[in-house]
């Protein structure tokens, strides 16, 4: 109602005088606390001596939910936090030296593709896992990996919703064993691409050093790439740029939640 918007039009007035350095974390937290209460009365979300992070987060949710009636979503981050401590961890052992890679990787474009940082990060360690499965390292799997989540989203609109980013990027994981099934159904047929496949394979096994066995799996995923770029053309730009708001606005969303969720882990309470 008029009281939902206005309180969503504070908190981004307050978010915009916080981010500016008009106001203070201190100012900032009192003050989102305040609208918090304010939902609370027209049944959104209850939230006291919440540090800065938390308050933020929340505010941010609370009032956009609010108005959905979404009173779960405490309970949900509870469980959400203990899945945050594991996919952590998992990225962490998986990627290794690539992390800080894809780290960077995500917080440059993860929201403008409908995904956190978190699940750009993981959706890399998916193909990095893949790739140092084949015997391959350095920078080769760093970049395959991020191309994979780039193209995943891509794979995605192409779909035209039939499929979900991570669902995409599954099929590019399998195209690296050559399982190309999943592609060919969206009209990405790299199997006739056989023998450009195996003429940069050869080129890779020159070039890089690579067995015929990692060449060969490089190949088709990088032609997997240039298919989905040539099938993409004639997808239309306007369609791609509504897609592409409506991912961002939800990825910013779940961005908030996970923020939350975060603060909710053991380590961040102790110490709170």
């Amino acid at each position: 109602g008029t009281q939902i918007t206005s309180l969503d039009k504070k908190v981004e007035d307050l978010t915009a005088d916080f981010k500016a350095g008009r106001i203070t974390a201190e100012e900032f937290k009192r003050s989102v606390n305040s609208v918090n209460t304010e939902v609370a009365k027209q049944g959104g979300l209850i939230t006291n001596g919440i540090k800065d992070l938390r308050s933020y987060a929340l505010g941010f949710v609370g009032v956009i939910e609010a108005a959905q009636g979404i009173a779960r979503i405490t309970g949900e981050l509870f469980d959400l936090s203990g899945e945050i401590e594991k996919t952590d961890a998992r990225n962490k052992a998986i990627a290794g030296d690539s992390l800080p890679a894809f780290e960077a990787a995500a917080e440059a474009t993860a929201n403008a593709i409908g995904l956190t940082r978190r699940e750009y990060v993981s959706l890399a360690a998916d193909q990095a896992l893949r790739l140092k499965q084949l015997g391959l390292e350095g920078d080769l799997v760093t970049e395959l990996s991020t191309q994979t989540v780039e193209f995943s989203e891509k794979l995605s609109d192409f779909s035209a919703g039939e499929l979900t980013t991570e669902q995409a990027a599954s099929l590019l994981n399998d195209a690296l064993t050559g399982q190309t099934k999943g592609l060919k159904a969206l009209g990405i047929n790299v199997k006739a691409s056989k023998d450009e496949i195996a003429a940069q394979a050869q080129e890779l096994m020159r070039s890089k050093g690579l067995t015929e066995e990692q060449a060969t799996a490089v190949a088709t995923l990088q032609l997997a790439f240039d298919a989905t770029t040539e099938s993409m053309k004639a997808f239309g730009d306007e369609t791609l740029s509504i897609d592409e708001a409506q991912d961002q606005a939800t990825a910013q969303l779940n961005e908030a939640k996970e923020a939350l969720a975060s603060s909710f882990t053991p380590a961040v309470v102790a110490a709170t």
